[in-house]
């Protein structure tokens, strides 16, 4: 579990890179907002 209290560039640099040298292969990210005014969904 990662935990920040904020979620910029680098906190997530970090994230993939301890994922990657835990030998992670592959990642879907998947991210949706904007909710009330219709789906939006950014791969």
């Amino acid at each position: 579990m990662y935990i920040s209290w904020r979620e910029g560039d680098n906190f997530w640099t970090k994230v993939l890179t301890d994922l990657n040298n835990r030998g992670l292969k592959h990642i879907l990210i998947d991210g949706a907002d904007n909710l009330r005014l219709g789906y939006r969904c950014d791969f």
